[in-house]
């Protein structure tokens, strides 16, 4: 048996603004979202977009940790310096996690 085809329209009027909210929360397709949506279907989740500087952010970070677990590991053990880095690490990763949340 053949799928039955999509031939009829619904035109619905929106604002340049409502569009726009329209089109950041359907993700990928419009069509698909509102049919979704009008005949009672899963809810598709809208894509989240991450700041780029809190990425970016994040990264150094990463990085910074990466290179301090390295030092840890050496014979000489961590540093006071060490441990002061990680401490103020901490306190920023707080913040952040403020800010996202």
């Amino acid at each position: 048996m053949a799928a039955e085809k999509r031939n009829r329209v619904i035109r619905v009027r929106v604002t340049e603004s409502e569009l726009s909210l329209i089109r950041t929360r359907c993700g990928h397709s419009l069509s698909g979202y509102m049919r979704n949506l009008l005949l009672g279907g899963p809810r598709i989740k809208s894509p989240r977009t991450a700041d780029p500087n809190l990425l970016t952010q994040m990264v150094n970070i990463n990085k910074t940790m990466d290179a301090l677990a390295r030092q840890c590991t050496r014979p000489s053990g961590i540093s006071r310096a060490i441990l002061e880095t990680l401490l103020s690490m901490e306190r920023i990763l707080m913040e952040v996690l403020k800010e996202c949340s």
